[in-house]
């Protein structure tokens, strides 16, 4: 029984200290996506921008989040005031915008504030290959 108790916080503390974002950059990101054969999860925010902040607060702490993200993606976040060559690139026009990358090539971008069920239907959706724009068309012909 103690063997499992321990085993347990062990679980619970790497889960805890788990990162959320690749701290190593965009292109280090990139590399360990392609390795990992996982997609990559792009989230340009600003300092100054009150959704990212809400979204670090709710959403990229919340451990649904962070266990979807390990196992599907490497998340990375650009800060397009620090990396505006980058966002350019990118075409970040409003922040947060969130991008998902399979092998290089974009899926979908969906921008502003996701709760994390949002996220998470977000992205499973994508699994099942329905894009932002899929998501939309439907609410429109449904009324």
């Amino acid at each position: 029984m103690l063997t499992k108790l321990l085993a347990f916080l062990i679980f619970l503390a790497g889960v805890a200290g788990a990162e959320t974002f690749h701290r190593e950059g965009y292109e280090s990101a990139q590399e360990a996506a392609r390795q990992q054969k996982k997609w990559l999860l792009v989230d340009s925010t600003a300092s100054w921008c009150g959704p990212c902040k809400k979204m670090d607060k709710t959403t990229w702490v919340d451990p649904k989040v962070q266990a979807w993200l390990q196992a599907n993606a490497v998340a990375v976040q650009v800060d397009v005031d620090a990396e505006k060559a980058l966002s350019e690139r990118l075409g970040i026009k409003a922040m947060p915008t969130l991008i998902v990358f399979s092998n290089g090539k974009e899926l979908d971008r969906s921008v502003g504030y996701k709760s994390p069920d949002e996220l998470l239907t977000w992205l499973n959706d994508l699994k099942q290959g329905l894009t932002e724009y899929d998501r939309l068309l439907q609410k429109v012909a449904q009324g």
